[in-house]
């Protein structure tokens, strides 16, 4: 696979339940590479979390010490991403059957609304929906 183009990729795909997000030829190596890698050994935290990145899903899988879960956020996102859905089943289908996905999303915090604004009356003006209100990053105000 180290050398595959355009048809060994496909043939490889072929063996899979979806084609892996990928951007470049090396990222589609990446991606396929790491949903082959997937067998009985690959259960432990960092095996799952490489599977997941390796697919293009920028995710981050946690295991919740004493139980059979696993705690799965987007830290590259704020709020619940655009194509959770789509995200979700992928991760469901790569993460093994018998653990229980829990998602969390990152919102924005008091200390950052009152970072970003001095006011009521400045949140009030600057007239954000919700959806933008709860993905304001204090540092791009």
């Amino acid at each position: 696979m180290a050398t595959a183009l355009d048809f060994g990729f496909r043939a490889y795909e072929e063996l899979l339940p979806y084609v892996p997000s990928h951007l470049t030829v090396e990222g589609r190596r990446q991606a396929i590479g790491s949903l082959l890698r997937i067998d009985g050994a690959s259960f432990t935290p960092k095996a799952l979390g490489d599977a997941i990145l390796g697919c293009g899903i920028y995710a981050r899988a946690e295991e919740l010490l004493g139980t059979q879960s696993v705690l799965v956020s987007f830290p590259e996102n704020r709020g619940v991403p655009e194509n959770f859905e789509e995200l979700k089943a992928k991760i469901e289908q790569i993460l093994p059957c018998h653990l229980e996905i829990l998602y969390t999303f990152i919102y924005v915090s008091w200390r950052e609304l009152e970072a970003a604004f001095l006011s009521w009356g400045g949140l009030e003006s600057a007239v954000l929906n919700w959806r933008e209100l709860e993905k304001i990053d204090g540092a791009e105000i």
